[in-house]
């Protein structure tokens, strides 16, 4: 669910997390040298250091995203870095997958000077990145991190997650070698981020049906919920209105699977076995409740199938009653339909009940989500290493999600606070603050996400009325609060074993098969077509990983139970 391209776009809109990328040229000049321009001077009132200027190419490897600044040399932001550090970045965007992409890079050795992109840990993108640093496609950062300090702050070991320090950035891994720099991770508790996934209900249909929204829990409350919606036979400007719907590409109708089992990929017993979530009898039940919906109408027929034009349109027409998604992506989705139709707007639907019976135990894993890499190509390391250590400092946070002090915010008890006339014009045009060079490419380099205790929130967040609907549905989805999972991550561990070799390429092709259980004309069909994919997971050797895993489970706990976000 994380990696959809559907999130992505919404980071775009989101000033949270930015995210962008490219390989291509663009309108800077590249490599030619300008009049030098002094950085500010140190604290004992020296001469300030002069650097000679130097535009690099910065790949921030996001499938879809396009918040490349229209004016990537004069806009505010990027003045602002060429004075610190006689740095301009050029932003390139990238429109293929990310894997896609990093493969292609490495293959016609077409590198940037910087590249940022996905740091899921487990994820092909990561891997393919481990691939590259063992290739020696990347400069090792350890001098650099020597002269940098905010380099070297973004891999220490008790800031980052133990598992992606452990087979990531540990550099007894890489013969005493760094090369990956890891952004994003909250700096502090109150920076990690709720993204407040869960089903959405139009409020209007909920009301006209006498249920409750708040008295959805179950997975048989919701079939029931469903069937009435069905029955109700309603319509939008004379088009049927679906039961229950989703983004393109069936995003993020996984959510379902949490009311039948834990969504760490793996299942750990009470006897002390551990399975593979495919092997399991509930994931088995999992896919026989979404056949169900779609076969009896309750779930749009195209929603795994629908490209994005598809998914935006029928919910821009509001021909959906339940959207399954985070609140944030759901609230923007719908914002069209809701300004029209007030009555429309979306709301939770429970909270749904996990596969234990519990709506409230909410389990997250504190990550970043981005990894950042100098290739051996760089046209100018040093350079490259000194954009990155101005813009992970506090000072370059503040720049690239705020903008420049007096111009676009100003302090208010030492946090940035957004003028009103950007508040506006970010309201009119999605693309004001891009353009300006806030949350923007740059953003992709500025180390720990600050949000909340160096900004107080984003950008804007006093007057954006999602912020206080948000909290409000914290209230009601969170009542237990939020814990950060502890343990190993399982799947980290399965994909670092030998054995995993002969699993992966049946592992990868679960996910079509299970999209044709999906569709499949009978509940046997759909059970022959899992048995399929377990007989070929027994042969591939995924038995033998499980006990493997439950023995390492007792001497390293893997983490047993997460919520999406």
């Amino acid at each position: 669910m994380r990696r959809k391209t559907l999130l992505v776009t919404f980071l775009c809109l989101y000033v949270i997390i930015t995210i962008l990328g490219g390989c291509t040229s663009g309108n800077t000049n590249e490599g030619k040298a300008e009049d030098v321009r002094p950085n500010e001077g140190n604290a004992e009132g020296n001469e300030p250091e002069k650097f000679k200027e130097v535009t690099l190419k910065l790949l921030t490897n996001w499938n879809g995203a396009s918040t490349a600044p229209a004016d990537q040399i004069n806009n505010p932001v990027a003045k602002v870095i060429r004075e610190k550090t006689g740095v301009t970045l050029e932003i390139i965007e990238v429109k293929m997958s990310e894997v896609e992409k990093l493969n292609a890079m490495f293959a016609i050795q077409d590198f940037p000077d910087i590249y940022a992109g996905p740091a899921w840990m487990g994820g092909a993108e990561m891997e393919t990145i481990l691939k590259g640093v063992k290739g020696d496609m990347f400069l090792d950062l350890s001098d650099y991190m020597k002269r940098y300090p905010n380099l070297a702050k973004s891999v220490q070991k008790e800031a980052v997650p133990l598992d992606m320090y452990n087979r990531y950035l540990d550099p007894d891994n890489f013969g005493g070698k760094s090369y990956m720099l890891y952004t994003g991770m909250p700096a502090t508790s109150e920076d990690g981020y709720d993204w407040l996934y869960g089903f959405y209900v139009r409020k209007d249909i909920a009301e006209k049906l006498g249920v409750d929204p708040q008295s959805v829990r179950t997975k048989d409350d919701l079939y029931q919920f469903l069937n009435k919606i069905k029955e109700a036979k309603l319509e939008e400007n004379g088009k049927e209105i679906f039961p229950m719907g989703a983004f393109h590409g069936g995003w993020p109708l996984g959510l379902l699977s949490k009311m039948f089992y834990n969504n760490a990929g793996w299942q750990f017993n009470e006897d002390g076995t551990v399975q593979h979530n495919f092997m399991t009898q509930a994931n088995e039940e999992a896919i026989l409740f979404t056949r169900k919906l779609i076969s009896e109408g309750l779930l749009d027929p195209e929603a795994f199938l629908q490209s994005e034009a598809i998914a935006n349109e029928k919910i821009a027409q509001g021909r959906y009653a339940v959207l399954p998604g985070h609140f944030y992506y759901v609230y923007e989705a719908t914002s069209g339909y809701v300004r029209d139709n007030p009555s429309g707007e979306f709301i939770p639907l429970g909270p749904m009940n996990n596969s234990k019976g519990d709506p409230y135990t909410t389990v997250f894993r504190a990550q970043g989500h981005n990894i950042n890499l100098i290739p051996n190509t760089s046209k100018d390391p040093e350079a490259a290493a000194r954009v990155i250590d101005f813009l992970s400092s506090d000072e370059g946070y503040v720049l690239t999600h705020y903008g420049v002090e007096g111009v676009h915010y100003d302090n208010i008890d030492g946090k940035p606070s957004a003028k009103a006339e950007w508040v506006e014009k970010m309201k009119a045009d999605p693309k004001a603050l891009l353009n300006e060079g806030i949350a923007a490419g740059y953003a992709t380099l500025s180390g720990p996400d600050r949000q909340v205790s160096l900004g107080g929130g984003a950008f804007g967040h006093e007057a954006d009325p999602k912020n206080a609907i948000a909290q409000q549905y914290k209230k009601l989805l969170r009542q237990k609060g939020i814990e950060i999972a502890n343990g190993s991550d399982p799947q980290l561990y399965a994909i670092s074993t030998d054995l995993w070799q002969s699993i992966k390429p049946v592992a990868d092709g679960l996910a079509e098969l299970t999209q044709q259980a999906y569709y499949a004309k009978s509940e046997e069909e759909a059970k022959k077509l899992i048995e399929t994919g377990r007989n070929q997971m027994e042969k591939a050797g995924i038995h033998k990983l499980e006990e493997m895993m439950a023995e390492q489970h007792k001497s390293t706990p893997f983490i047993e139970y997460l919520d999406p976000n």
